[in-house]
Order: structure tokens, then sequence, then C-alpha cells
């Protein structure tokens, strides 16, 4: 996307359009990519209809949206499947239900969404929704940086904590640095260490006073 800038400025046109016209572009790919899978379109209903009972707007919600063992998530999307489970590469099987869902995570993850696979006890399948445009956040714990301007950031003036979105295909499964705990890991710190969206919020939560 930089490079892509520093050509477009070339060329006379504004940073600024061209990074929306980038945006708009990669968020029609990635939907694409959702749909174009098996359980896309499935998947997206079943999110839709689980909002509806939570009386939210899919733009507007943020937390999780369920909770199932694999064998009750696969009952539901099949039902709102339609003629696709007929097709041959639909999953029957919940232990192949789930090797599918995962092939969606970074396309979700793309999307605003982050499903997780629990290893132990029920071996359930979560699946959240964060703001598909947070990709970057600064956490303060003095006032407000209003402009650090082209002199550069000072130590006293530097955010005490960055996160960055880790989006373009770079999210993983992983240990993460904060817990220590294999998951889906979707957040980067200042220090390069990659942590899960639990752990975000709770660091997040802690630096500005949150509960």
């Amino acid at each position: 996307a930089m490079f892509g800038c520093q050509i477009a400025k070339a060329m006379g046109y504004e940073e600024k359009i061209f990074l929306e016209e980038y945006t708009d572009n990669k968020r029609i790919q990635t939907k694409e990519a959702l749909y174009a899978h098996i359980l896309g379109e499935p998947l997206m209903k079943y999110v839709t209809q689980e909002l509806t009972k939570k009386a939210e707007k899919i733009n507007n919600y943020e937390g999780i949206i369920f909770s199932l063992q694999p064998a009750e998530l696969l009952k539901e999307i099949a039902q709102l499947a339609g003629n696709a489970t007929k097709l041959k590469h639909f999953p029957k099987a919940p232990n192949a239900f789930s090797r599918s869902l995962k092939g969606l995570q970074h396309t979700l993850n793309e999307e605003g969404y982050i499903i997780e696979f629990d290893k132990s006890g029920d071996r359930t399948i979560t699946l959240s929704k964060i703001s598909p445009t947070s990709t970057i956040l600064s956490v303060l714990n003095s006032e407000k940086i209003e402009d650090i301007g082209d002199k550069g950031a000072t130590d006293d003036k530097m955010p005490t904590s960055m996160f960055l979105r880790l989006t373009d295909g770079k999210s993983h499964m992983g240990n993460c640095a904060y817990c220590g705990k294999d998951k889906y890991l979707v957040w980067q710190d200042s220090s390069g260490n990659h942590c899960c969206h639990d752990c975000f919020n709770q660091e997040t939560s802690a630096m500005t006073g949150g509960s």
C-alpha cells in the first residue's frame, strides 16, 4: 500500500484518495474470498441470525457471537447451506468441518472476526467480532497526543503501548506472548510480541483504567 501511495503521488493523485480506493478494493477482495468458500455464505447467514437474536446490528456489534461444539455448529451451518451440503467437498463430519473452517481464519480476520478452536474440554469453536477498521490502536497512560509533527516523537511523547492488527494473512495460530496459551494471534504490540484478542482486551483495559 505504501509503495502504491508513492506511485499515486507521483502521478498527481492525493494519497488519501488512493488509500480509500485501496481499502475499498481490499474489502471487496476479502468478501469475495469469504463467499467463495463452501462454508462462507452459510456461516455469515448464521452470524446474522445470531446477532438478530441479540437485537444487534452486524456493523455495530463487538464481542462473542457464538461458542459451540463442532457437531452443534456443523448442524446449524448445514441447515443454512441448502443444496451445498450435497456437494462432495462440503464437510460432513465435525473434524472435517473444523479443518475447513480453519481455512477461513485469515479471511474472517480481515472482515473483523476472530474464530478460535479450543483444543481442551469440549473443543468448542468460538467466533467473536471486532472492528475491521481498528488496524492500529495506541493506548496512552497520560494525556492525548495531539500532534507529534515532522520532528519525530520524543520519549515523553510516545504512546505507552501500541497494538497493530495483524492483517493481510499475518495473523496465525501460536503461543500468545501474554497468556502463553496456543491461540489465534491477531495483535502485535510495540515490542513485536504477538497476542490473542482476549489478552489485547485485558492489556488495553488495564492501561486505560477499565475494569
